[in-house]
């Protein structure tokens, strides 16, 4: 490995000046929080800093803090400063853990910053290490089991579903999830009995990402054009049931298939997505598929045929882009 190259007098010392504040700006966001290396300290932090704002802030902070560390160390100046700096990178692991759920431990920081975090906030470290990042899936309730008090287990969940949602492929479906979990999120909770009846309600949406899953898992993987226009026959037909949606969505497919105009490669374009507006249309007049009342007649754009035709414009430049 190669040495790291020296910086300049002149930058040292600016560094040593800057990064002390930048610390106190870091333990700033806790203030009132009694620090200590409990997991009753780390998760009352995280709670204080969980808004999606704040925490992005607080990530790109403790960024900046770790690059001055590594800048200048093994600077004496450090010293004084080393129980905050790793207790700060704890944190900043724990968060990394809930909000992004990504599987980072200790092995996945640098080896000056996990010498100096093993030194100083061991106990922290540990308990950063045991916040849950798993995915929801049928197992999920029962993975975070052990988070009793409610509002740890709100803490949890608006994590996790904020990022399943953010994530989730069909953004038709997940779109009525969202808004539903920005409500329970924005409603002011000032005692245990709502936040009790926030984790209820967060619970309920996360049963019913798991059944919308389910559901992708058996219509999507091998047919995404039915699955994704099936969720909006579902919404928006006028009458049938979920077999006569299935069974139109596939006729609809087959017949955009049969005619060319099922959308494939790049992006849609305001032409492309114009085409396949009128091409949709056509295929709701056959048989089967016209009694759901999808496009009823003298409507030129229906409300289905915008959500249909954004929802495969979505879905196109999810597959491409990622």
């Amino acid at each position: 490995m190669r040495d790291r190259p020296e910086i300049s007098d002149e930058l040292r010392a600016y560094i040593r000046a800057e990064l002390p504040q930048q610390i106190d700006r870091g333990m700033a966001f806790f203030k009132g929080i009694k620090i200590e290396e409990t997991r009753e300290c780390l998760l009352a932090s995280l709670r204080r800093i969980s808004d999606p704002e704040t925490a992005t802030e607080f990530r790109m902070l403790t960024n900046d803090i770790e690059v001055f560390w590594l800048g200048i160390s093994p600077d004496v100046c450090l010293h004084p400063l080393r129980f905050k700096y790793a207790w700060l990178c704890s944190i900043s692991l724990a968060l990394w853990r809930l909000e992004w759920r990504s599987n980072h431990t200790r092995k996945d920081l640098g080896p000056n910053t996990r010498e100096v975090i093993e030194q100083h906030t061991m106990m922290m470290i540990h308990l950063a290490e045991q916040v849950p990042a798993c995915t929801i899936d049928a197992e999920y309730l029962s993975k975070i089991s052990v988070l009793t008090v409610p509002a740890d287990r709100a803490l949890e969940l608006k994590a996790a579903l904020r990022w399943e949602i953010k994530m989730y492929r069909d953004e038709f479906v997940s779109r009525p999830l969202r808004e539903r979990l920005r409500a329970i999120i924005e409603e002011k909770v000032t005692d245990d009995a709502a936040v009790t009846w926030q984790v209820k309600e967060m619970e309920a949406i996360v049963e019913e990402l798991i059944r919308l899953k389910k559901e992708a898992a058996l219509l999507g993987r091998k047919e995404w054009y039915v699955y994704e226009l099936f969720t909006v026959i579902r919404a928006m037909a006028k009458t049938g049931d979920e077999a006569q949606y299935l069974r139109a969505a596939k006729t609809v497919v087959a017949e955009l298939r049969r005619t060319g105009h099922l959308p494939c490669g790049g992006g849609m374009n305001a032409v492309a997505k114009q085409r396949l507006a009128l091409a949709l249309q056509a295929a709701c007049r056959i048989s089967g598929v016209r009694e759901l009342g999808l496009c009823p007649e003298g409507e030129e754009q229906s409300a289905f045929l915008v959500e249909a035709v954004g929802e495969w414009a979505r879905g196109r430049s999810r597959l491409i882009h990622g």
